[in-house]
């Protein structure tokens, strides 16, 4: 029914989830993160956006949390593309000293912390729902339920 279907789409998200974070590495931890593919990046709420919509999976705080840390990324992004004309994810070191300029950071270096903590705060809050989903998906009792 409904329940498994829901569940068969999770899982998939989950399973996307993964192997882009293999692929893209860890926003918070590169020199020249992936604002959106990386693991703590812009596509990672997205994911928790739509398995939301399947299943209540995010806490109280984590909506408004989530919102203010992608509000962040998006900022970088987007500042990232009209500095380079080019729609461009990773923001390299070359692109760094301008974006923080123009963002109103005082350099590079407090632009990348503001990022480093964002994204951190994003792959927090999707590794333990994705853990909770993987947990509830296992067990029949909680099938069907609300995940947060």
């Amino acid at each position: 029914g409904t329940d498994l279907v829901q569940s068969s789409v999770t899982t998939t998200l989950a399973a996307n989830v993964e192997a882009r974070h293999l692929k893209a590495g860890e926003a918070a931890f590169l020199l020249e993160p992936d604002l959106k593919e990386g693991r703590g990046g812009m596509r990672d709420v997205h994911s928790l956006v739509w398995a939301e919509a399947a299943h209540r999976i995010l806490l109280g705080a984590d909506v408004s949390e989530l919102a203010i840390a992608y509000s962040v990324l998006l900022a970088a992004r987007v500042e990232l593309q009209r500095q380079t004309g080019r729609a461009t994810n990773v923001l390299v070191l070359q692109e760094q000293p301008d974006v923080a300029v123009a963002l109103g950071y005082s350099g590079r270096d407090e632009l990348m912390a503001g990022i480093a903590d964002a994204a951190r705060k994003i792959a927090w809050t999707s590794d333990d729902a994705w853990r909770r989903v993987s947990v509830a998906l296992r067990s029949p009792f909680v099938r069907g339920r609300d995940l947060g």
